[in-house]
């Protein structure tokens, strides 16, 4: 679990740089604060601790990298920006690896709870 919390946190930040720049690029205004549901996740996950942060937490990014997924598949077929289009598409490999990554934690969360 710790393994899968730290690659996607490290693939994040390289993501999140890397839209950074682009936006900056671009003269694009990004959000400084969460939207608010992101927000409510954020504060529901930090009242929790041990196994049932971690069920949460995993089963949080599952829903996050599913929507994130079909977003940046969008982006990649149907935007029309070309530099963004880009980035969504080099985003998608590594989307699903971390989902994949996700999903076997959740499998083993589960399996561990029985």
């Amino acid at each position: 679990m710790k393994r899968t919390a730290a690659r996607i946190r490290a693939d994040h930040l390289k993501a999140s740089q890397t839209l950074k720049t682009l936006a900056s690029e671009k003269r694009w205004q990004l959000p400084a604060t969460l939207d608010s549901e992101s927000e409510t996740t954020r504060s529901r996950l930090a009242k929790l601790r041990g196994p049932r942060f971690d069920r949460a937490y995993i089963d949080a990014i599952v829903l996050d990298h599913l929507a994130d997924i079909s977003e940046f598949e969008y982006e990649a077929a149907q935007g029309t920006d070309p530099a963004l289009k880009r980035f969504a598409a080099e985003a998608l490999p590594d989307l699903r690896t971390r989902l994949e990554m996700a999903l076997r934690s959740q499998r083993a969360l589960r399996t561990a709870r029985r």
